[in-house]
């Protein structure tokens, strides 16, 4: 019985350990997120994934201002945006408006 106890008391040691040193290289990590960014296609909008360390309106519109990749340019899409635009600061209202300078 006493064996039987040692065994679990050392597997929940060796568990506990693990879970902690996984919760140290995850903390230390950067987070990514997925997102959607919008170009342009002859059929439309065309919505496209991008890798952001957080999701809030500066960060979006910050990817949607680094354009196209090369094999988005392959795919057709285009940007209405025109290239060298500079996002100074988004604003988001109590009202909800967004308004980006």
């Amino acid at each position: 019985m006493k064996k039987k106890h040692l065994w679990l008391l050392l597997a929940c040691g060796v568990s506990l350990a693990f879970l902690l040193v996984l919760r140290g290289a995850l903390v230390g990590a950067v987070a990514q997120t997925r997102a959607a960014v919008c170009f342009w296609s002859t059929q439309g909008p065309v919505c496209v994934e991008r890798s952001l360390a957080e999701i809030d309106g500066e960060t979006l519109m910050t990817a949607l201002l680094a354009g196209l990749t090369d094999e988005e340019r392959a795919r057709g899409l285009w940007s209405a945006i025109p290239d060298g635009t500079a996002l100074d600061h988004v604003e988001i209202r109590a009202d909800a408006t967004v308004v980006v300078y």
